[in-house]
């Protein structure tokens, strides 16, 4: 309890972009769903860095440099954050739908009096819709994702021990 970190979130992926617009093989065969680019509204690595503290903090660390103790340097980085959508047909009725997969890794990398920990986080969802998602949609599906790994963070008795040891 009240163990310094020093918390740093990068967003390490190629492209910003979610959700990349279909090919015009897609278009010209009338089989695109996506006719642009998505980009999240808020950078990443900023807002998963609120998060992220916020959950530190209420484990019992200080991030703001006020705790007890050498600080601990925890880095997280965003290497990827894809969302795919794909037609989908369901059963004899021939109704189709449009699943959405998102797929999330981070790389966390810490340091504790001079000895390093490293593991890698990642989370899948698959979730149905009768249409493609909208932004807002999009937004919950990213959110719930990034949470998700989030709590494997905070949850990780190893990197627990680590930080605390």
């Amino acid at each position: 309890m009240g163990k310094n970190i020093l918390l740093e979130v990068f967003d390490k992926r190629r492209r910003a972009q979610l959700l990349k617009k279909d090919s015009e093989r897609k278009i010209k065969s009338g089989r695109a769903m996506v006719s642009h680019d998505y980009t999240p509204s808020e950078e990443l690595d900023i807002t998963f860095q609120k998060a992220a503290e916020e959950g530190f903090k209420l484990q019992g660390y200080k991030v703001d440099g006020n705790g007890m103790g050498t600080p601990r340097e925890v880095k997280i980085y965003i290497t990827k954050l894809k969302l795919k959508l794909r037609k989908k047909n369901r059963g004899e009725e021939g109704r189709s739908t449009v699943q959405a997969r998102l797929r999330t890794k981070i790389k966390l990398s810490a340091r504790n009096r001079g000895i390093a920990y490293t593991q890698e986080y990642e989370f899948f969802i698959k979730k149905s819709y009768l249409t493609v998602p909208q932004k807002i949609e999009r937004e919950k599906i990213l959110n719930y994702g990034l949470t998700q790994v989030l709590h494997q963070i905070l949850d990780d008795p190893k990197l627990t021990d680590f930080l605390t040891g």
